[in-house]
């Protein structure tokens, strides 16, 4: 009986002993499908703190050991920015696809920051739905509806995670409020805009074009003429140009200059040259004298991008804020025209 004892305490003694200690440091992978060529790494931040880079495989795969303080942290991959959380002993897994970054965004793994980070994404694909170019267009009415609808399923999926702590939920609801705020914000300014420059004469400039010309909107007198104003740097510009593209093929020889210009820093002109090339862009495209504060850019107040403006052949602006050429409205719009 005295063994048996020592035996089932040695046992005990032997299974604490083996029980595995909780880590100081959180593992982050992922994969990331159709990775854009040059995108080498992932860098995970704090604003004005922690700060470290990760290098992605050519496969587009990647991982790491992190020792972090837990919290809301930010990613960044290419141009896309992304929200999730860490704590030390989790491992977490990222899998989306570059070229639909953000609907494509899923966490998976184990441990509480993956709960959070997941009902962040949860969070991120409702204000996708709710704010989108779709509910820009929608009547007062409608739009209204539809904010309150987004409200709606913000609140029950807080509900559906209640057991998440009171701090995360604060911070969550400061940011849908803000979100929400400054998308009827923009709609406003839309309305306000389009009030002010349908029907007027487009302000008018002078920019050097890709190939050291200087180029005047007066050029193209006699046509129609659509403006992409867009940056390298910008993520949702650059998802534009396969449309873009295909719009001057589909358009070529027609009533209509598609022009480009870029409000890159004039540090970057020859960052703006080479992606030009690369991408073998087409087009007129035009780098702007003094980007966000180029009087062009400031005379149709102009906030964000990509913004594409559509103007007659006699240089009236038809809209200040046309479709994307990703949208289909955009060449129903041209047909109405006779384009």
């Amino acid at each position: 009986m005295k063994n048996l004892l020592i035996i089932s305490l040695s046992l005990i003694l032997v299974l604490i002993s083996c029980q595995q200690e909780p880590k100081d440091y959180v593992r982050f992978s992922g994969e990331i499908h159709q990775l854009e060529p040059g995108i080498d790494s992932v860098l995970v931040f704090i604003p004005n703190g922690f700060e470290r880079r990760i290098a992605i495989e050519t496969d587009g795969k990647f991982s790491d050991t992190m020792k972090v303080q837990s919290g809301k942290y930010r990613f960044k991959i290419g141009d896309e920015y992304g929200t999730f959380y860490l704590e030390n002993n989790d491992e977490i897994h990222l899998k989306t696809d570059y070229k639909d970054f953000d609907k494509k965004l899923q966490f998976s793994g184990k441990g509480l920051s993956v709960l959070k980070s997941q009902v962040e994404t949860e969070k991120l694909h409702l204000m996708i739905d709710g704010l989108s170019a779709e509910s820009a267009k929608l009547s007062q009415e409608e739009f209204k509806k539809r904010m309150e609808k987004l409200r709606t399923d913000y609140a029950e999926l807080k509900s559906k995670h209640a057991n998440l702590d009171a701090s995360f939920w604060k911070d969550s609801d400061t940011e849908i409020d803000e979100a929400i705020g400054g998308f009827e914000e923009y709609i406003n300014q839309k309305h306000m805009v389009a009030e002010k420059f349908i029907g007027k004469a487009s302000p008018t400039f002078t920019y050097e074009s890709i190939d050291g010309e200087n180029v005047k909107l007066e050029d193209f007198k006699g046509k129609y003429v659509y403006l992409d104003i867009w940056a390298t740097w910008c993520g949702p510009c650059k998802r534009e140009i396969p449309a873009l593209k295909q719009l001057e093929k589909e358009y070529e020889g027609k009533n209509i200059q598609i022009i480009s210009i870029s409000i890159d820093k004039l540090g970057d002109k020859d960052k703006w040259k080479k992606f030009v090339e690369d991408e073998q862009l087409t087009g007129v495209q035009l780098f702007a004298d003094n980007d966000w504060n180029s009087d062009f850019v400031k005379a149709y107040e102009i906030r964000g991008i990509p913004r594409f403006i559509l103007l007659d052949p006699n240089g009236i602006i038809i809209d200040p804020d046309a479709s994307r050429p990703s949208d289909p409205d955009l060449k129903k719009q041209f047909n109405e025209l006779g384009i």
